[in-house]
């Protein structure tokens, strides 16, 4: 049951847990997602959502460096694939962020839904271009009210803009069978291992091999790393995805035939990533030449654990 409460100066629901960096939940549009949906009432967990929409399989390097590598809605958009697991259509809700009439139509619809106790999931509300979930608004002057990894308190914060992107959590449809759905799953984890590109993203093991050439020729420029910070927020993509992989499917072992080695394999990719990743998040060391010498060595190793599971994966989908 969605708590809703009304004061003389808000409308919001209540009890919406905290977005926290550093807590295994890291997948920003999978957790705020999943906290939204649990607020209706559906109690997901994060790996299990990460799981069935795939991004717990994914990975994404722009042709250039990009932060936008590690959002699960560009390039492949996981969304879709998300909703129609858990069966709900969800609109997406595209403004000019610099239109007032688009604003205003926005924060119309957001009281509409907030009223029905429904929250919403968008995009740059508050600090940097991260998902968050819109909790409430003002009554008696514009405003959103959010949860977001930028909050500065447990409490709701106000929205430092209009998102331009915002999921509308519409009617619920039929579920999909657990076996369909887990059948699926593994179906994307090929798609997003095997696929060389989507838009400007290079994808999978076209990903990796990418990413590995530009750290090898930083390390021969011999030049100081200036795209230590994007690298970083990519390697800690990976490193919450696989560790979510490997929960899901640990989670989910009595669909698999032969779930020891997949299962074991996504285990050792986080272990190998857990050997090098206080450095990459280190700023006075993760641009030094020897740190990604060792991160190219990883990432080469973890290359290959993702080429013997995804033969195990198709091998479970024969």
């Amino acid at each position: 049951m969605v708590n809703l409460k009304e004061t003389n100066n808000s409308v919001f629901i209540e009890n919406i847990p905290c977005l926290e960096w550093g807590k295994g939940t890291d997948n920003s549009f999978v957790r705020s997602t999943q906290l939204a949906l649990n607020a209706l009432g559906e109690n997901y967990s994060y790996n299990f959502l990460m799981g069935i929409s795939g991004a717990a399989f994914r990975l994404h390097f722009n042709s250039v460096w990009c932060p936008s590598s590690a959002d699960s809605t560009t390039g492949y958009d996981v969304s879709g694939d998300l909703f129609r697991a858990v069966g709900h259509q969800a609109e997406l809700f595209k403004i000019n962020d610099g239109s007032f009439k688009d604003i205003k139509m926005l924060f119309g619809r957001i009281k509409e839904f907030i009223d029905r106790g429904i929250p919403l999931v968008a995009i740059n509300l508050k600090g940097c271009t991260e998902w968050g979930i819109v909790t409430g608004y003002l009554k008696n002057k514009p405003g959103i009210l959010c949860r977001t990894y930028f909050d500065e308190s447990e409490e709701y914060s106000l929205a430092e803009r209009a998102p331009w992107l915002t999921f509308f959590i519409t009617e619920k449809k039929a579920l999909m069978n657990d076996n369909h759905t887990f059948r699926k799953s593994l179906e994307i984890a090929v798609k997003h291992a095997t696929t060389e590109k989507f838009e400007e993203y290079y994808s999978g093991f076209k990903a990796f091999g990418f990413w590995i050439d530009q750290l090898k020729k930083a390390i021969a420029a011999n030049e100081k790393f200036k795209e230590s910070f994007i690298n970083r927020i990519i390697f800690n993509c990976l490193y919450d995805s696989r560790r979510a992989a490997a929960g899901y499917l640990e989670s989910l072992n009595n669909y698999l035939k032969s779930p020891v080695e997949l299962i074991s394999n996504y285990k050792n990719e986080v272990e190998l990533m857990d050997s090098v990743i206080k450095e990459i998040n280190n700023e006075s060391v993760n641009h030094q030449p020897d740190i990604l010498n060792k991160q190219t060595i990883i990432l080469e190793k973890i290359l290959g654990l993702e080429k013997r599971s995804i033969e195990l994966i198709e091998e479970e989908l024969m």
